[in-house]
């Protein structure tokens, strides 16, 4: 090894080092103040922090901003908020060609909004839905998306009020009970079916759920809209209750059965891309 690629080497380490200590600080003015340092000498962090009151607010250099609830999740836009956000359209093949002005986009388990924030960033003037029941992520993703409606509801397959099993930190929390949450609130749910009845929507251009775990339940709530709906992209991970199940045998079978088609599943991220048979 060169003298050049050592002292190379020793540099990564000392930063990822640094890394790791800034992140482990609790007091929120004093981790914005050293990571403002730290983003200075290393240059490949594209962006800036700040306090933005409940949360963080994060600036990249071509003026994009995202509100975040959890420090550790800022490595995630080092390189800027847009590359961040496109990345979770490819996630879940959401085509932009596709997208035409009003088209509606729903999108269950949104967190942050990052979807919608992403759609408008690639300057797609569409109709964006948002449900998340978490209190935290719900303001943020009202922050992220003002002109968009967010709803402090869960889609489930029934009208009611439900245990929400919170671990928000990893972005994990879920209407499905499972072992390490923190916190157990309570939350109002409705269901696609009535949602759309209720708003006047007659078509869905992309319904996206990702509801750890409950994905099956928001989908029997869909059963009539699913017929009006191009496409459906689902997380299907292994996320569902102690015993972390993957969901996509049902979801498979559900769709398949209401007319629609697996067309690709994502590498990495076990998210199914379904489409409507019926608008082709």
């Amino acid at each position: 090894m060169t003298q050049a690629k050592r002292k190379k080497n020793k540099g990564k380490k000392r930063r990822r080092l640094a890394q790791e200590l800034l992140f482990k600080i609790d007091n929120r003015a004093l981790f914005v103040k050293l990571l403002t340092l730290y983003t200075k000498v290393n240059k490949s962090w594209k962006i800036a922090v700040s306090e933005g009151g409940r949360f963080f607010r994060i600036s990249d250099h071509q003026g994009n901003q995202i509100e975040i609830i959890h420090k550790n999740r800022v490595p995630l836009y080092k390189t800027g908020v847009r590359p961040r956000v496109m990345s979770l359209l490819l996630d879940y093949m959401i085509d932009l060609d596709e997208l035409q002005p009003n088209d509606v986009v729903l999108d269950c388990g949104a967190n942050i909004g990052e979807i919608g924030v992403g759609l408008r960033l690639a300057g797609k003037p569409v109709r964006y839905y948002a449900f998340e029941p978490g209190a935290e992520e719900h303001a943020a993703c009202s922050l992220n998306n003002p002109d968009a409606t967010c709803e402090k509801r869960a889609l489930w397959n029934e009208t009611t009020v439900l245990k929400f099993y919170e671990k928000s930190d990893s972005a994990d929390s879920s209407l499905i009970e499972f072992g390490g949450h923190e916190n157990v609130t309570e939350v109002p749910a409705t269901t696609v079916d009535e949602y759309c009845a209720e708003k006047g929507i007659e078509r869905i251009k992309y319904l996206k759920i990702e509801a750890e775990g409950a994905e099956p339940e928001a989908l029997e709530g869909a059963a009539n809209s699913l017929s009006m709906t191009h496409f459906v992209t689902v997380d299907c991970g292994y996320e569902r209750g102690f015993d972390k199940e993957s969901t996509l045998p049902r979801v498979c079978n559900q769709l398949i059965g209401n007319g629609f088609e697996l067309i690709k599943v994502r590498k990495g991220r076990l998210i199914a891309l379904f489409e409507n048979t019926r608008f082709r």
